[in-house]
């Protein structure tokens, strides 16, 4: 198995990061809506990491891109997170 450079990397993950994030805001009121509060913020986590994985596949089924592409996903979320978080606090 060859190993893949850092900048066949970075597309699917940037592209992944995309996807999910895409994916993950219009699925996020469904998952509200039948998954209650408390369950609510790790389903949507999920979901974007499985969204960035299942997109990473859908570009390459090499492992590493996968991977890349879970990791995309996984920051999406976070980023997302991250930035809401900072509104919240500067709105008070």
């Amino acid at each position: 198995m060859e190993s893949i450079n850092f900048n066949e990397l970075v597309r699917p993950f940037v592209l992944s990061a995309l996807f999910a994030y895409g994916l993950t805001e219009a699925l996020k009121p469904i998952v509200w809506k039948y998954a209650g509060d408390v369950f609510s913020p790790s389903i949507v986590r999920l979901l974007a990491l499985v969204t960035g994985a299942a997109c990473g596949a859908l570009i390459d089924l090499d492992p590493e891109i996968i991977f890349g592409g879970a990791g995309g996903g996984a920051l999406s979320a976070i980023v997302v997170a991250a930035v809401k978080r900072l509104i919240e606090k500067r709105g008070q």
